[in-house]
């Protein structure tokens, strides 16, 4: 039977966690718990410890979180990829797509990402665009860029595959440069920092 709890992060968002004894199945961003909340049983209050803890800053507190999120074997198999990048990092669709053995499936594993139903846990936030720029975010690109910057992602950087035998003349200095979280979402004056 599935178990549901709602958990307040100390930057003030909530989560919606559901999960059963295999696993967690869903972690959802919501907008408050819904009125009279039930009491969590065991296994949600691991995961909410974990989920505490992540925000707290500790690096590896959702690595050790068991996922049972239903999806196709593609699908889990991306998860199961993007759960390996860690804490700090990013990845790009492209690269993400090299991993999992479909090199020019960056759109496929795209998808896969969209359909991810447990944030935080399945890392989707640290997919980035080839040129650098945030991508998208189910959960809205201002909590993304708020995510890796509480794990201290301070620059994100153009990311591409491996090069090609007819690859095309080097990019101009400028796209070779790390490219500011505050810039992606369009808005340089936008503060990201978390409340702590």
């Amino acid at each position: 039977m599935s178990e549901h709890a709602w958990l307040k992060t100390r930057v003030g968002w909530w989560l919606h966690l559901q999960g059963t004894e295999l696993g967690i199945t869903r972690l959802d961003f919501v907008d408050q718990a819904p009125a009279g909340t039930p009491r969590v049983k065991p296994f949600m209050r691991e995961v909410s410890s974990a989920v505490e803890k992540y925000f707290a800053g500790e690096r590896t507190a959702l690595e050790r979180v068991e996922v049972a999120a239903a999806g196709t074997a593609f699908q889990k198999q991306v998860w199961a990829e993007l759960r390996k990048v860690t804490f700090g990092h990013f990845i790009s669709y492209a690269e993400l797509a090299e991993r999992v053995g479909r090199p020019r499936g960056s759109r496929a594993v795209g998808q896969a990402v969209a359909k991810n139903p447990v944030a935080l846990i399945i890392p989707c936030h640290r997919v980035i665009t080839a040129n650098g720029s945030l991508g998208g975010y189910a959960w809205g690109r201002e909590r993304k860029a708020m995510l890796l910057e509480h794990e201290q992602v301070e620059r994100l950087a153009p990311r591409s595959r491996k090069p090609s035998k007819r690859a095309a003349a080097a990019p101009p200095e400028a796209a070779r440069l790390p490219l500011p979280l505050f810039e992606k979402l369009g808005d340089p004056t936008l503060s990201l920092s978390l409340a702590r």
